[in-house]
């Protein structure tokens, strides 16, 4: 039984009956309220804890990918070959590749730069993806430090040829099979691909084509041509579906027509791309399409008389304003310059008036998109337009309610109001409690008094949401216990404020309890995205039994807070929560900010960091590269051993030459040269490799004997799983290491790349010769 049933029986249901309704509506709005919190959980992700949104420091930028994926491009040579602070892994190097965003200059000087790091076996692939030409060539042509393969990959099921098609890459298609290309035995041999490939591939990505040249190429060639076998695929193509994909696109009519003569295309297939797209561009084309139905299928010989229609719109619109200007609106003239999106979507409306005889398709539902484009560039002026065409006036003002401004609201109520219409206060308090403006609301409240608004909805109180003040106490009004209320399904930010958190305090403090308002996420979620800290306090302090969801939920809060640097949410939650501290310490040594660190440490009991949290901070500062935040630690706690050895090895697979800089010239008592270079070697970390070699030889530090032990079969396992395997035991032999081959090992290299089974091939070669000239 739904709730509006359940209030209207209430009276009429024994005592037992009514405590099983409840029992049951209870369950319901649990499971409600279940929903709503794991839908929030999933937007914070998305809104307020996203890497991106809190990156606004240059120290923030810690890895290759982190740059890239932030679109600041200028950062990486900084970072790279000045400061040293950034680190690349093999996933790094592949962002980087795949990225259309780093222009041919950029990656050529970072390819120069780290062009050992450019082995892994899909990097040609993800080249192809960024639809560069000039970085194809750059690493098909590749041979050191491999030749990048070009054959099917774990991760890319087909070869490099075929990818490129079918990424709809053309041009880059066409060079791979150019005689510019070398033939590496290493990296496959390139061949074409089968025409009905070719077919499938174009038809399949039709829909993200930006240029549908390709289709006209393909149609003109003649029979004898390696296109015109691609042309008989497409000639069986299904004459409906593909042809109405094509007129959406820019200049799809002529390819549209060319392909497929007997389709005509009629208004009800270009609503997709007319009219529900928010999209304003391509106006020309849009127009032409209309056109095109008047001609093929209005009878319309001579087209829609775009000329005339445009100077209508701007006549309307003119009579529009002076009417405004008589019923006294202050409005400037400069207005009517600034309504050109308005005009041109005005436009498209009298043409589908001409096409349809009529208006009446306005209101259609497919029609919805492009009724709340026009509300929302109308303003006033072109508010008084829509309103003078023959259209519903109930749907446009119930939308305009949903859609529109307070001022848009007030100017289609007095309209409707004087052409007779009557008080639709029911359906127009409905609207406004989806419009994101709470003011709409306050205005209904304001012409019609809030008494007169709880008679009318005392029987349908479960279309009321309480995520407002106003609705709250719309709600209170007509039941104090809120025991029917209906869940919030979603709270705009400015619906949140303080005098909504207030009544929210005085109802708990009279322990009338709102589940319906959800759980506190979408609160904590509102004060924070406001920064109201004073109301965010309140609710922490007012409401201390958090319930596991929200415990969760508020732990993401604090992590939020420390990238955001937010330090008076930080001390709140830890003030009233200090056991989630533990669950975000890596956050915070993340994060570096020593302000941040102070905060933490200013909360913590006895102002005292735990030994397990202090490591973990300083595990995670060293990950980073905050070198000031580290001198700030071993300052603050000159007591404290830590394992400062074992924080550099643990940065070391992600390349920060820097990190490894720091910590030579800071931990002089403190150095393990042997665990961090055999960490470089297992890391496959060549710079750091060549780098620790360099500084043992200029110091009292001997690496012999490491080089003549250390390549043993168990550590030989742990090289091996790197890319640059290959490239670290050559700089190793030619230091004077020795490497230990036996079975095992040579079983293993069998499945790896080229290089490597190449590299232990040269090596076993080399090792017979010098035993054969031990032997003579």
């Amino acid at each position: 039984m739904c709730t509006n049933c359940a209030l209207n029986t209430k009276l009429f249901l024994n005592k037992k009956s009514y405590k099983s309704l409840e029992r049951i509506h209870n369950e319901k709005k649990q499971k409600i309220i279940l929903q709503q919190c794991q839908k929030i959980n999933r937007t914070i992700d998305i809104i307020s804890l996203g890497d991106n949104q809190w990156r606004f420091k240059y120290g923030h930028y810690q890895r290759l990918s982190n740059v890239v994926d932030s679109g600041h491009y200028g950062l990486i040579l900084d970072k790279i070959k000045i400061t040293q602070s950034l680190a690349i892994t093999n996933e790094c190097i592949g962002k980087l590749v795949r990225s259309s965003g780093v222009d041919d200059q950029l990656f050529n000087a970072v390819y120069q730069l780290k062009q050992w790091m450019f082995n892994d076996e899909n990097l040609l692939f993800y080249a192809v993806e960024s639809g560069s030409l000039e970085r194809v060539k750059l690493l098909v042509n590749q041979e050191y430090p491999v030749v990048l393969n070009r054959l099917p990959t774990s991760k890319i099921k087909m070869n490099i040829q075929t990818y490129a098609w079918c990424q709809l890459k053309f041009e880059i298609f066409d060079y791979l099979l150019s005689d510019q290309v070398k033939h590496h035995q290493d990296g496959g041999e390139l061949a074409d691909i089968s025409p009905k490939l070719k077919a499938e591939c174009l038809l399949r990505s039709i829909g993200s084509l930006k240029d549908l040249s390709i289709f006209q190429t393909i149609w003109e060639s003649e029979e004898g041509s390696t296109l015109y076998n691609i042309k008989k695929e497409l000639m069986l193509a299904n004459q409906f579906q593909y042809p109405k994909q094509l007129i959406q696109k820019k200049n799809g009519i002529s390819i549209a027509k060319m392909m497929f003569p007997n389709y005509k295309p009629n208004l009800d297939h270009l609503d997709v791309y007319l009219f529900n797209s928010s999209s304003l561009d391509n106006r020309e084309y849009q127009l032409e399409v209309m056109n095109y139905v008047a001609k093929n299928h209005r009878g319309m010989e001579n087209g829609l008389p775009f000329d005339k229609l445009k100077l209508e719109v701007k006549q309307s619109l003119v009579s529009a304003y002076e009417k405004l200007c008589l019923d006294g609106y202050q409005i400037d003239r400069s207005e009517l310059d600034n309504l050109e999106k308005f005009e041109y979507l005005m436009l498209i409306c009298k043409c589908i008036g001409l096409l349809e005889k009529g208006y009446a398709s306005i209101q259609n539902s497919p029609l919805y998109w492009f009724r709340l484009n026009l509300y929302k560039h109308c303003g006033l002026i072109g508010l008084i337009f829509i309103l003078s065409i023959s259209v519903s006036k109930m749907t446009l003002l119930n939308e305009l309610f949903t859609h529109g401004t307070l001022e848009q609201v007030r100017l289609a109520r007095k309209v409707w109001v004087s052409i007779g219409g009557r008080h639709m206060v029911f359906d127009w308090c409905k609207a406004s409690f989806d419009n994101p403006d709470p003011s709409v609301f306050k205005y209904l409240i304001s012409l019609y008094g809030m008494e007169y608004l709880v008679k009318l909805f005392q029987h349908q109180y479960s279309s009321i949401s309480p995520d407002t003040t106003d609705r709250l106490e719309l709600c209170l009004a007509i039941d104090p216990g809120l025991s029917f209320v209906r869940c919030v399904e979603r709270f705009e930010l400015q619906s949140i404020t303080p005098e909504y958190i207030d009544q929210l305090i005085i109802l708990w403090k009279k322990e009338i309890h709102t589940p319906a308002i959800t759980s506190m996420i979408h609160l904590w979620q509102g004060c924070y995205m406001n920064n109201d800290i004073y109301s965010f306090v309140k609710l922490l302090e007012i409401r201390d039994d958090v319930e596991c969801e929200n415990f969760h939920y508020l732990q993401r809060l604090l992590i939020a807070s420390i990238r955001s640097q937010k330090y008076q949410f930080i001390i709140a939650i830890l003030k009233n929560h200090i056991s989630l501290l533990e669950n975000v310490i890596d956050e915070v040594g993340i994060c570096g900010d020593i302000r941040v660190i102070e905060t933490v440490i200013e909360c913590s009991p006895n102002g005292k960091l735990q030994n397990n949290q202090l490591n973990t901070l300083a595990h995670y500062l060293f990950q980073s590269g905050h070198f000031e935040a580290i001198d700030y630690l071993r300052a603050t706690f000159p007591e404290k051993e830590l394992n400062w050895s074992g924080f550099v090895v643990s940065t070391i697979f992600l390349g920060r030459l820097d990190v490894v800089k720091y910590y030579i010239d800071n931990f002089a008592d403190d150095i393990s040269l042997p665990l961090i270079l055999s960490q470089s070697i297992v890391c496959g970390q060549l710079d750091t490799f060549k780098y620790l070699i360099e500084y043992s030889n200029n110091t009292d530090h001997d690496t012999t004997y490491l080089l003549q032990t250390f390549f043993n079969e168990p550590n030989l396992r742990s090289i091996l799983n790197s890319s640059s395997a290959a490239l670290i035991l050559r700089y190793a032999v030619s230091l004077g290491a020795k490497i230990e081959i036996n079975e095992k090992i040579l079983q293993i290299v069998q499945k790896k790349s080229i290089q490597t089974i190449r590299f232990f091939k040269e090596y076993q070669e080399q090792q017979q010769q010098q035993q054969q000239q031990q032997i003579e």
